[in-house]
């Protein structure tokens, strides 16, 4: 605040109050707006009613078109607004001044050389004495703080101290809306990005993963066809011993049935396998599967048995359920290498727990869950291993496509299948099912 206020000097100290009180209510005021005119507004506002004045308004100015931008301004009862764009050309010569980063103090239009030729014009919008005071940034002025009263006006130096102070103020919150407005379009562009790049990127995901799904299917569905192709080929030959056209023949059915087991696998993790679903006990189905896989599995492998207490019916394909529940027993059988232990266990589930990105689903499920202690999996393997043809086995130990069936067949069941894994710790695939 000037220091030429004297508390105690009558009407020096009258003014010094009413301006710090405008201060201090321009500070209150701007401080919790978010918008650059609403701001720019309440500060005019304050600062009319405070000088008493026709006209305040806030705009930015372009020194090269020389024009002022005013989006909003503040006008006493009878005074029309100047929002929109203005040449100051139109209104003088003090354009010169300004560009020199001078503020522009009129007491008369028509007395000031500067505006004498334009007094018609000025006069015309209320103002027949103002004040533009520009607002300076990096040299060069960008905004500008104007005052206008429709009849001539002594300006005075505490009025000037004022209006410096609101224009800088004024300046200083309108720069912080405008970075706040910046920073929120960067985050808005970063995030459009990220979406764009992610999206690009899953695309380019999916097409690898197709590319090596019919390359992989491609290659063994050509195995099998040069097995029966091969077989037809020596059938054709005269001379053929009884024995050996048999074992031919065997060749052919064997690889027509690889052949059914492939295509039905890929269309179960399509989801397009024909299912004929029914109320099945799972308890029974449980402990005949896994009566059969103690068998397979090797005495190096104790299989638990953990059923339900209670009678539990889920809907689904017999046929696809026992196959993938084999599916399940023999990767965890595998992840052992033949020593370890494998439970199933039965429970009821009142939803699908939220995984990896996969949101929970509520509804009444059985959840069927196979565990074991044995090698556990890779994180990075973990997101693609109900993939066809992803394996982490060795060649020939594996197609790849076990876990995609149970995949698929779960989905297509309206069901699903979670994983929980740690390296060198074990492993356990739970498969929720709805119940009947």
């Amino acid at each position: 605040m000037p220091t030429n206020y004297l508390p105690g000097s009558g009407t020096g100290f009258l003014a010094y109050e009413t301006h710090r009180l405008a201060l201090i209510e321009i500070g209150e005021r701007i401080r919790d707006l978010d918008d650059t005119p609403t701001l720019a507004y309440a500060a005019a506002e304050i600062l009319g009613r405070t000088l008493q004045v026709s006209r305040v308004g806030y705009g930015t100015i372009d020194p090269v078109a020389e024009t002022i931008t005013i989006e909003r301004d503040w006008n006493a009862p009878g005074i029309e607004t100047l929002a929109g764009v203005l040449s100051f050309r139109e209104y003088g010569s003090y354009i010169e001044d300004l560009k020199k980063s001078e503020t522009v103090v009129v007491r008369d239009v028509g007395e000031d050389p500067r505006t004498r030729e334009s007094t018609q014009q000025l006069k015309a919008i209320s103002a027949h004495s103002f004040i533009n005071m520009p607002i300076i940034e990096k040299g060069r002025p960008v905004a500008l703080l104007y005052l206008n009263h429709s009849e001539a006006r002594d300006w005075t130096a505490d009025e000037l101290a004022l209006i410096r102070e609101v224009a800088e103020r004024t300046r200083m919150a309108t720069e912080r809306c405008r970075a706040r407005d910046d920073l929120r379009e960067l985050a808005a562009s970063l995030e459009h990005q990220v979406q764009v790049r992610t999206e690009q990127l899953r695309q380019s995901q999916k097409m690898e993963a197709v590319g090596q799904l019919t390359g992989r299917f491609a290659h063994d569905f050509n195995n099998l066809l040069t097995v029966i192709r091969s077989s037809c080929d020596l059938l054709k030959r005269p001379g053929s011993s009884e024995e050996r056209r048999l074992r031919l023949v065997e060749a052919i059915s064997e690889a027509v049935e690889r052949g059914s087991s492939l295509t039905g696998q890929l269309l179960s993790f399509a989801r397009r396998q024909a299912l004929n679903p029914s109320a099945l006990d799972v308890n029974a189905s449980v402990m005949a599967i896994g009566e059969a896989m103690r068998l397979q599995v090797g005495p190096g492998v104790d299989v638990v048995i953990d059923e339900l207490e209670e009678i539990c019916s889920i809907h689904a394909d017999p046929g696809q359920f026992e196959t993938a529940l084999v599916n399940l027993v023999k990767n965890a059988s595998d992840a052992m290498h033949g020593n370890g232990k494998l439970i199933i266990n039965v429970t009821r589930a009142d939803g699908i727990p939220a995984t990896r990105g996969d949101p929970s689903i509520d509804g009444n499920f059985i959840a069927i869950s196979v565990s074991d202690n044995g090698s556990g999996i890779a994180p990075f393997c973990i997101e693609r291993i109900f993939e066809p043809f992803f394996t982490t086995k060795s060649v020939g130990q594996g197609t790849g496509l076990g876990l995609s069936q149970v995949f698929g067949f779960a989905k297509q069941s309206g069901g699903e299948i979670r994983v929980e894994s740690c390296l060198g710790q074990g492993s356990a695939f739970t498969l929720y099912l709805p119940c009947a």
